[in-house]
């Protein structure tokens, strides 16, 4: 029933640049269509690959789980596929793209030397990547970075409509999905405000939670840290140091993720 061709991937190339990571998976963090589908990420090497040896039902299967619904897909997926305002939970579709796919989608969480203390390790929180390779990629209006964000979004609406989506849907919806990603470009902190000084910001989760109590820190961090790894993590709690390096970025953040709509 699906059909790909391996030769597609090359579209991206012929940009002038090959997109980093593959936005596939689904639309509906806080926003429903428009925020999942820039959750689940894959490198174009593997997405190639798996292509070429199982056509697309391994992507499909995945697809069918709760998290990782796409509601785009849901006249051709099935009813096992069908996405549910009730069942999704945003907590739980970010941490399985990262404990399972290590994907970090909006949120990457590491644990690292602390940068005034280096004999200790800590968590740290910081702003994760998008699908073009740099932030100004989706900001300027020079005809590369224009050809660019075309490429994506001819990327995007192709690969819903390989997959067994409408096109005309997928063209709507995937311009949702691109205009996000947009929105997560302008209050990511660019790299020459990426200082040192200006990144330690040390506090424990609870003053996280204080600070931006639209998320539930502590839940999504115990979901994702390899607990095999980092032992003495195992019972972390609201005490726990992190070092959040984006502040700014988090609130603006889940301010946008919270005007959008489910679905």
């Amino acid at each position: 029933m699906y059909s790909f061709s391996p030769a597609f991937p090359e579209q991206l190339k012929c940009s002038g640049r090959a997109f980093r990571v593959f936005p596939l998976g689904q639309m509906h963090l806080n926003s429903g269509l428009t925020i999942q589908f820039a959750i689940l990420i894959l490198p174009i090497g593997s997405l190639s690959e798996a292509i070429e040896k199982a056509d697309a039902k391994p992507l499909l299967h995945i697809l069918r789980h709760s998290p990782f619904r796409w509601p785009v897909l849901e006249s051709n997926i099935g009813p096992e596929g069908v996405w549910s305002e009730r069942k999704f939970s945003l907590l739980q579709t970010l941490a399985t793209f990262r404990g399972q796919y290590s994907n970090s989608v909006f949120i990457r969480l590491y644990v690292s030397p602390d940068d005034k203390v280096s004999k200790e390790h800590i968590l740290k929180l910081d702003q994760a990547t998008l699908s073009l390779a740099v932030r100004e990629d989706y900001l300027e209006n020079s005809t590369e970075a224009k050809s660019y964000r075309d490429a994506l979004y001819k990327f995007m609406v192709d690969t819903a409509v390989l997959l067994g989506a409408n096109r005309s849907r997928a063209e709507h919806d995937m311009k949702s999905v691109l205009k996000l990603e947009i929105k997560v470009a302008e209050i990511m902190i660019p790299h020459e405000n990426r200082t040192s000084e200006a990144m330690y910001n040390k506090m424990n989760i609870s003053q996280l939670n204080a600070m931006i109590p639209q998320f539930d820190w502590l839940g999504y961090i115990k979901k994702v840290i390899d607990v095999r790894l980092y032992p003495n993590l195992k019972d972390v709690d609201l005490s726990e140091n992190v070092v959040v390096r984006v502040p700014q970025y988090f609130k603006d953040l889940f301010r946008i993720l919270g005007a959008e709509r489910k679905k």
